[in-house]
């Protein structure tokens, strides 16, 4: 006997977030029930312009993020679409750190760096470009540096 369970009385999709470990700003978002019987073959539409059928999927926050403030908040919704065509909408609030901030208040400033590896032809050695963007509204003078290699990619590192 097959009893046909109302939308209303469906277990409430639950929206899990974490921050990724290698990739600083991003965070993994995924349905944490995903798996129960009345949420399969759901497809999934989460609102930041990524539309998956998937239960999991990832955003970089680093361009949102508020300059001067430590953390901001996000408003995070995704559309749950059943087979039967029933929908559910869940919502989740996430507060993204930002470093940068955290830095700049004790005197530090970190700005972000992009590498771009240069392939040389028929040269062994690696040739990297490094791009400092500067957030601040004034010139930035650099008087040390330091630079640490955050990628989850090993084979990048070497």
């Amino acid at each position: 006997m097959v009893h046909e369970i109302p939308c209303k009385d469906r277990p409430f999709p639950i929206v899990e977030a974490t921050e990724s470990r290698y990739q600083p700003r991003t965070v993994s978002f995924r349905i944490g029930n995903g798996n129960h019987t009345d949420l399969l073959g759901a497809t999934y539409e989460w609102d930041f312009g990524i539309t998956e059928g998937l239960d999991a999927v990832e955003h970089d926050y680093t361009h949102a993020l508020q300059r001067d403030n430590i953390t901001t908040e996000f408003h995070v919704a995704v559309t749950v679409k059943h087979l039967d065509y029933s929908i559910q909408l869940v919502q989740r609030t996430v507060s993204v750190f930002n470093l940068y901030a955290y830095n700049k208040r004790n005197l530090i400033l970190t700005p972000r760096a992009t590498i771009v590896q240069i392939p040389l032809p028929f040269v062994p050695v690696l040739e990297y470009i490094v791009q400092i963007t500067n957030p601040e509204d004034e010139p930035i003078t650099f008087t040390t540096q330091r630079i640490e290699l955050l990628d989850s990619n090993l084979d990048f590192v070497n």
